[in-house]
């Protein structure tokens, strides 16, 4: 008891238990701010040492690399002329230069005391003129000032002799020394930048390394936000030149791509996570890197699919590809982005926009990827179109059809309603056939014309190539015998239009003995062993077409084929336009959340799987309609890609690909010339479409694999912009006019209409740079003074050993040998490309057969002439005088 007879309480123990509670919290505070909160300062220390590290390595190899007994004779030399400048009689010669340059500086002094005394008294002298005064005395001092003037000029140009002179010997060994540092710092100069390096690494300071990009992105009301990026607090040497192919982990490596991307795509100016995804702000991995779920776009490398599994090595980063439709998305081709790219066509191509909408460029509303089926009566017997209806992959395993899976009984229905379709339409197909054609003549004429730039005959298409131009870009010709009928096949070569003109498959202007041939080899291509599996009766059963209307309106057959009286049906699916920005809660997984076909519970495995297996969801309660593509696994990978990239956020203008007309117009040029497959003919230049160039880093010909002299295949249509006149172009493809008329293969006639020959033009004015403008070539005048030179070396040349004049060929000609009709220069070529041409046709077109006759020395900078007796060996006026000959030469 305390003397005032309250209880004593001892607090000492408590006080010691909760000092030492505080201590240990304010340790793991002080640790958690320090360390665990900031691990870019760890990362930022090794990265420190490890650049040092490659500093070291680098300035070694650099030293490596300079002759020692070079450089050791370089400073020896430097020495001894420094010596030479410290010397007693160059010593004198600098004491003695500055006495020479002050007496040299009085004169000059002298001079413009003179001068200036020279500009006032004239000025008083012309001014007194004017004021009718006497201005006698002011022309007396003036002239005065003069002859001070005249008399100082040699003096002062003397002295400067004398300076020269004198200033010589020293001169001349300051000029020495200075080209000895200068070869040695050239020696050096790697290893200075090197150890600067070096010391600036060792002096950076431990900090966060943050940019902040202002209005990248639209908010939800249109307003633009910035965000944050402080990724390089940890990915130090992401964009550092030091770790450019240094064997490092992340995240101290270096941003090794093929492409090198970083050069157009600056960190500072548009951050990491514009491409990779992920937390900018966050400053720890987890954060950063893998996201929560307050966070919901995790970095794309942590993206997997069961493709990007199976593949881990090579598709790693194909997510990260998904980034580039914000900028990009009218490209066809992005280095870098080939997978994205190969999802949008398989979107463009099977024809994914016709039952839903999607957030394409191109006209995806315009074209239907499938055959119209008003008349197929007309095309097909009821037997095959029920079998396809049923199973399209049974017969043709790579079709683009997919399978809908519709029982026998729905088959029927649905047969019976297209076949009484041909009861409202007025299609009959040309009177005329007879049925009598040659079958070898027909396969002769498949295997010249050209057909098999578009349709696959004899070899079978593959999951590998049904979607590549040029293999399959029209319908498989195997087995078409068993498909369409003589009469219909015999209409449709002779003019497809008349049946789908809407059809991308132009005319070949076949006459009627031809059409008749390929129609007999055509209905050759038979399966001898093609039974339909699909009973039919009674197909004009009002029932039955009632049912089968519903079954083909249920199933969204009109978002591939025009059907009278569906036109104006909906789309029968979810849009797609920002299915990137659904959760996973929102997806219906079916029962396959455990088991043996169980997924992952992410949003690319359902897309995958979705994708891959369109029914593979379905339960007994809520059945999935989607047909079945039969994809390969990177196809379906390839469209979850870039499904992945539909997230309906918009990028601030500014940010985006900023395309110039010119490349616009190539972009859209190149889309047309795509969707008409002119790749499966002609090469153009890289850049065209989804696959890779061949070895001359060209696109497309692939036609010329069916040639074994590919002189008689399609032209190469490179640089087209800078050699053809518009004028023609537009003719030309209004009305095609062989140009070679001794091949075999045609150009065919596509009917387009004015706006389809706009995007013709735009690619070929954009594939060279230029803008789209129509120019007249009318005003040019040839030089007449020099055509007789022209005709001279026309012949010296004996370009009629190839070419054609005016329809006139050289005797005994092999076609492999001829060259275009010169009779049509005058409105077909661009006068300047000629000029071009005739300097050098294989800078134009390598490979070509045309010769250069008019030799280039680099090194000298010297054309020579063809013939040094024309126009005085003037190699270019005899170039202009052979390009007005040929001009003169048109009728």
């Amino acid at each position: 008891m305390s003397d005032n007879g309250s209880p004593e309480k001892r607090l000492g123990n408590w006080f010691l238990f909760f000092s030492g509670l505080l201590a240990v919290f304010t340790i793991g505070a002080v640790f958690d701010e320090t360390y665990v909160r900031r691990p870019w300062k760890n990362y930022q220390e090794e990265f420190k040492s490890l650049k040092l590290e490659l500093l070291s390595k680098q300035i070694e190899e650099a030293k490596g690399e300079i002759d020692s007994g070079e450089l050791q004779s370089l400073e020896e030399q430097i020495a001894v002329k420094e010596a030479e400048l410290n010397s007693a009689e160059m010593q004198s010669i600098e004491t003695k230069l500055v006495d020479l340059n002050f007496e040299l500086k009085d004169l000059e002094n002298e001079k413009k005391f003179a001068k200036s005394n020279s500009d006032e008294f004239y000025y008083f002298y012309k001014h007194s003129g004017y004021l009718g005064e006497d201005g006698s005395s002011y022309e007396e001092k003036l002239r005065k000032e003069e002859e001070i003037i005249k008399a100082i000029e040699p003096k002062i140009f003397e002295k400067k002799k004398e300076i020269a002179e004198f200033s010589a010997p020293l001169e001349k060994v300051q000029s020495e020394l200075r080209e000895l540092i200068k070869e040695r710092n050239a020696k050096t100069d790697a290893v200075t930048f090197l150890e600067e390096k070096v010391q600036s690494t060792q002096d950076a300071s431990i900090e966060i390394k943050q940019y902040v990009i202002a209005d990248f992105t639209k908010g939800n009301f249109g307003d633009h936000l910035p965000k944050v990026e402080r990724c390089e607090s940890c990915h130090m040497g992401i964009n550092d030149p030091v770790f450019k192919g240094a064997d490092v982990a992340q995240p101290y490596s270096y941003h090794n791509d093929e492409h090198d991307l970083l050069k157009i795509h600056e960190p500072s100016q548009l951050g990491c996570t514009s491409c990779h995804a992920g937390q900018g702000i966050a400053l720890t991995e987890h954060d950063a890197h893998e996201g929560d779920h307050h966070w919901l776009a995790p970095m794309y490398e942590t993206v997997m699919d069961p493709y990007v599994q199976a593949n881990l090595e090579t598709a790693k980063h194909n997510y990260t590809q998904t980034s580039c439709f914000g900028c990009h998305s009218t490209a066809n081709y992005l280095p870098g982005a080939e997978t994205m790219l190969y999802g949008k066509k398989i979107v463009m191509d099977f024809g994914c926009y016709g039952c839903h909408n999607v957030p394409l460029t191109e006209n995806v509303d315009a074209e239907k990827v499938g055959p119209p089926l008003n008349n197929i009566a007309q095309k097909s017997n009821p037997e095959w179109i029920a079998d396809w209806i049923k199973h399209p992959k049974k017969f043709y395993k790579n079709t683009r059809m997919p399978n809908f899976y519709l029982s026998d009984e729905e088959t029927e229905n649905v047969t019976a309603y297209l076949l009484s379709l041909n009861k409202t339409n007025d299609y009959k197909p040309v009177k005329g056939y007879k049925g009598t054609g040659s079958v070898a003549n027909g396969k002769e004429l498949v295997e010249a014309v050209g057909c098999q730039a578009c349709h696959v005959v004899g070899n079978e298409i593959t999951s590998e190539n049904r979607l590549k131009e040029g293999v399959s870009f029209g319908t498989e010709l195997n087995k078409i015998g068993n498909k369409a009928n003589g009469s219909w096949l015999y209409d449709w070569v002779k003019n497809p239009k008349k049946y789908h003109p809407e059809s991308k498959m132009p005319s070949l202007r076949l006459s009627d003995k031809e059409a008749e041939d390929i129609v007999a080899y055509l209905l050759t291509l038979k399966d001898p062993n093609y039974k339909p599996s699909v009973a039919l009766s009674d197909l004009t059963s009002a029932e039955k077409i009632e049912a089968g209307k519903n079954t083909v309106l249920k199933n969204g057959c009109y978002a591939c084929h025009a059907i009278n009286g569906t036109e104006s049906e909906g789309k029968v699916s979810v849009s797609l336009g920002t299915i990137a920005k659904k959760t996973v809660d929102e997806f219906d997984f079916g029962d396959r959340v455990s088991g043996e076909k169980e997924v992952e519970g992410t949003w690319q495995s359902w897309v995958y799987h979705k994708v891959k297996e369109p029914r593979g969801f379905s339960t007994e309660r809520i059945v999935s309609m989607m047909p079945d593509f039969e994809m390969t696994d990177y196809e379906a990978h390839a469209v979850t890609v870039l499904l992945k990239s539909w997230d309906g956020n918009f990028l601030n203008e500014k940010y985006a690909q900023d395309l110039s007309d010119s490349k616009r117009n190539f972009f859209e040029g190149q889309n047309f010339l795509r969707q008409r497959n002119c790749v499966g003919c002609h090469t153009f230049e890289n850049g065209i479409g989804n696959y890779p160039e061949d070895e001359d880093g060209e696109l497309g010909g692939y036609i010329r694999a069916h040639f074994e002299n590919v002189d008689l295949a399609p032209p190469k249509l490179l640089g087209q912009g800078d050699k053809t006149q518009e004028n023609w172009l537009t003719e030309f493809l209004n009305d095609v006019t062989p140009i070679r008329p001794w091949l075999k293969i045609r150009m065919p006639s596509f009917g387009f209409d004015d706006k389809e020959i706009t995007e013709v033009h735009k690619y070929f004015t954009g594939a060279v740079k230029k803008d789209l403008n129509l120019t007249y070539y009318d005003d040019f005048e040839i030089n007449k003074a020099h055509l007789n030179d022209g005709k001279k070396l026309f012949n010296v040349a004996q370009c009629t050993k190839c070419h054609l004049v005016n329809g006139y060929a050289s005797p005994n000609l092999d076609e492999a040998n001829l060259a275009p009709d010169l009779g049509n220069v005058k409105s077909r070529l661009q006068p300047d490309w000629l000029i071009k041409w005739l300097e050098n046709p294989a800078a134009i077109t390598p490979g070509t057969k045309m010769p250069g006759f008019f030799y280039y020395d680099e090194e000298e900078g010297v054309r020579y002439p063809l013939d040094p007796n024309i126009l005085d060996g003037d190699a270019d006026k005899q170039i202009k005088a052979i390009r007005d000959y040929v001009v003169s030469l048109s009728k």
